[in-house]
């Protein structure tokens, strides 16, 4: 290394920027931005280009070599969930329970506490169509109710066993999944609470959504989720 430790820390800062941007603007795959970014911080930090090399194999096949299994075991699980529709049942239930006041946090705990297994893009997929119908059976904007099960999918990969990316966290911090299971449950629950309650207030008092501008009024069917009439939620006004 031939930078100082500030020099290293805006550097790591620039690189990761760099990578955000690249994907969200220009749509690189994350994957392939990950690697450049890596390569890039590599030997802008001093390292030559072959310890760059061996470094990210090493450190890459370790990863796979430890959560391979488990995240395998974690997709199937997922798999077997979304087969058997295993997914919708849950949200529909919740959804009868909380009414819907609490739809948008049922939709959120629900899927960073009992689903965080299934792959989020899959899940996302899944979802949001009975998020999207939830929302015009309870009167509620689209937003409020995809915005929570975005933040309950967040949620639940990077908190909760067997999320992705907490099996990820457990592999490079050394950990167990025992010491990790509690922890992250007890992070995940008042985590995506939070937030959510936040978002809706940006969202249905905030005027950050316009219902009539932002939606489209076509409202799919969905088995077991209860029809209602759509009245706008208790305690949060519509956009306008």
């Amino acid at each position: 290394m031939t930078q100082s430790a500030a020099g290293l820390t805006a550097l790591f800062i620039l690189v990761c920027l760099a990578i955000g941007r690249a994907i969200v603007w220009l749509r690189v795959n994350p994957a392939i931005a990950l690697l450049c970014g890596t390569i890039v911080l590599g030997l802008a930090s001093g390292m030559s280009f072959a310890d760059v090399v061996h470094g990210v194999n090493q450190g890459f096949g370790a990863l796979v070599a430890e959560l391979g299994l488990l995240i395998s075991l974690g997709i199937v699980m997922g798999t077997l969930m979304s087969v058997y529709g295993a997914v919708e049942r849950i949200a529909g239930s919740i959804v009868k329970l909380s009414g819907s006041k609490g739809s948008p946090n049922a939709f959120s705990l629900t899927l960073s506490t009992v689903t965080p297994s299934i792959d989020c893009d899959v899940l996302l997929a899944l979802v949001a169509p009975i998020a999207r119908t939830a929302a015009r059976r309870t009167g509620r904007p689209v937003a409020s109710l995809v915005g929570p099960v975005a933040m309950g999918l967040a949620a639940g990969s990077a908190l909760v066993i067997p999320g992705p990316a907490m099996l990820v966290y457990i592999g490079m911090l050394e950990l167990t999944a025992g010491e990790m299971l509690l922890p992250g449950l007890l992070a995940a629950i008042p985590a995506v609470m939070v937030t959510t309650f936040a978002y809706l207030l940006l969202i249905e008092r905030g005027g950050c959504w316009k219902t009539t501008l932002d939606e489209d009024i076509a409202d799919e069917a969905v088995p077991g989720l209860p029809r209602t009439t759509a009245t706008p939620a208790v305690g949060f006004p519509r956009c306008s």
